[in-house]
């Protein structure tokens, strides 16, 4: 982080997008409270339901709105010289035209994706951006998203407002540093690219390695590949068996198996230890295929699947290619992510299509033992989830099959082709050393700064300066009225609010 020059002053602003949301918004305290300490000039600016669909608030409920102003409101509780900004005052009657000439219908996930404009002198990513928010607030990758054209509309009025009041707000009040949450999503994209192209320090703040961090990131999104593969390349250069990140990462290991919680919650709670697949047979070679959620990196340039589309696509191949050996000489396992639990998507109705004779699914919510799978295969195949780097620590083959943070580690094989991954997966026994597993294992379980102002006291718990910034027993109340009570009718007036919020900000 920059450290200021004695009585040198800048100017930052902080974009206050995920104030509902612990420990998001006491981040956006905890750095205001660096800055304030450098003697920086704070400015801030918050929704205050103005814009008509958000990654926290996607329906635009009531609660969530009231809930998520009430928070970002005692911003200037704790720093009382902090300013908040209206931007409402550089939307103008031209930007609107311009919103009503942008095209919002698409015949293909893609064609959304890959949609520009300019504006604000400025290359936009605008349908890269909407299409990142659609796949993560619906949790669902597949053409049938097209369907949802009111959100889409929505996604698509967010994303070019916030480029267009934010952008004209710092240009106007010449920021020196801006402060995101994430920067992959439609809120708060253009912000970023506007940033980039203007050579404007821009950070992107995000969870750490565990809930006592948080992690941030100059210039790029918190996901950016290269980001964390130039951490690793430089942690790598003082990684020594006698360090202390080797004890770290060596516990990350140890950790993850008995189910404690690092920067998201652990699933093995849920399963029963040692529980292997019913249709498990000792004499098959044995391979497991551990997916990842497919919405989870779907629109993000960097993640991609080594000669595939997509892990679907990746998995027919595979199937195609070994149907005269599958259950007379190879057993195929795959093991759905457990996050997916309680989805029904074409993603994982592809999936389970695909059980046959010596290939088993293995439902999100099964109780089989993930780490039982891994102990007893043969073989790990994974998409670039952090199971690739554990199956290696305990000494088996993988196979990595899709971009990552650590595919540059000496950790999987990587296959040179299609057909180069057929004959892995028949007679891949080369097990690394362990040395890369366990200096990832140190950074992903430490990456990030520590937080000295938030005390964490769980994953969505903590106080600020000893201070609970929560709810109100009466939003509290609201929210679980609109939620559990009455949710059809309180879903139908949620579509009115983000309706009349997007009829807002156009008359």
């Amino acid at each position: 982080m920059m450290k200021l020059k004695p009585g040198l002053s800048r100017k930052v602003l902080f974009v206050n997008i995920m104030s509902s949301f612990t420990p998001h918004f006491e981040t956006e305290l905890e750095l205001m409270e660096e800055r304030s300490q450098q003697a920086a000039e704070i400015h801030f600016v918050r929704c205050k339901s103005k814009i008509p669909c958000c990654f926290a608030n996607p329906k635009h409920l009531k609660a969530y709105c009231d809930y998520c102003v009430h928070r970002s409101s005692r911003v200037n509780d704790f720093f009382p010289r902090a300013i908040e900004k209206d931007v409402d005052q550089f939307w103008k009657q031209e930007d609107k035209v311009f919103f009503n000439s942008l095209r919002t219908q698409f015949s293909s996930l893609k064609e959304l994706y890959d949609y520009k404009i300019k504006y604000c002198d400025i290359d936009f990513d605008i349908g890269q951006a909407v299409c990142c928010s659609l796949v993560s607030i619906c949790r669902d990758s597949s053409e049938s998203l097209l369907k949802e054209q009111n959100l889409i509309d929505s996604l698509f009025l967010t994303a070019f407002y916030q480029l267009v009041s934010l952008s004209r707000l710092i240009e106007s009040e010449q920021y020196d540093e801006v402060i995101i949450f994430n920067g992959r999503f439609a809120s708060v994209r253009g912000v970023l690219r506007y940033c980039q192209s203007k050579n404007i320090d821009i950070y992107c703040h995000e969870r750490g390695g565990d809930f006592y961090r948080y992690a941030i990131v100059k210039q790029d999104t918190i996901h950016s590949l290269a980001t964390h593969k130039n951490k690793l390349e430089s942690l790598k250069k003082s990684f020594t068996k006698k360090s202390e990140l080797y004890k770290m990462g060596e516990d990350f290991f140890e950790n993850q198996r008995k189910g404690k919680v690092y920067s998201w919650k652990s699933y093995i709670t849920e399963q029963e230890h040692g529980k292997l697949p019913d249709s498990f047979q000792e004499s098959l070679r044995k391979v497991s295929i551990f997916i990842s959620s497919e919405d989870e990196f779907f629109a993000l340039d960097d993640f991609k699947v080594y000669f595939f589309e997509d892990q679907v696509e990746a998995i027919r191949y595979m199937v195609s290619k070994l149907k005269d050996v599958l259950g007379k000489s190879i057993s195929l396992f795959i093991r759905m992510h457990p996050n997916l639990a309680g989805i029904d998507n074409h993603f994982i109705r592809s999936i389970k299509a695909l059980e046959q004779e010596g290939l088993n699914v293995i439902d999100a919510d099964s109780n089989v033992s993930s780490y039982a799978l891994v102990d007893q295969s043969d073989l790990i195949i994974t998409f670039g989830s952090t199971v690739g780097v554990e199956a290696c620590y305990v000494g088996k083959p993988v196979i990595l099959m899709g971009t990552t943070w650590y595919e540059d580690l000496d950790i999987c094989s990587i296959p040179k082709s299609p057909e180069d991954l057929i004959e892995k997966i028949k007679n891949e026994n080369e097990t690394r050393d362990k040395s890369d597993a366990i200096l990832y294992g140190a950074y992903i379980s430490s990456f990030g700064e520590k937080f000295k102002y938030f005390q964490a006291e769980g994953l969505f718990k903590g106080r600020f300066k000893s201070i609970r910034i929560g709810h109100r027993f009466f939003n509290f109340l609201q929210r679980v009225i609109e939620e559990k009570v009455f949710p059809s009718f309180f879903t139908r007036r949620s579509e009115e609010r983000r309706r009349m919020a997007f009829k807002n900000l156009l008359d």
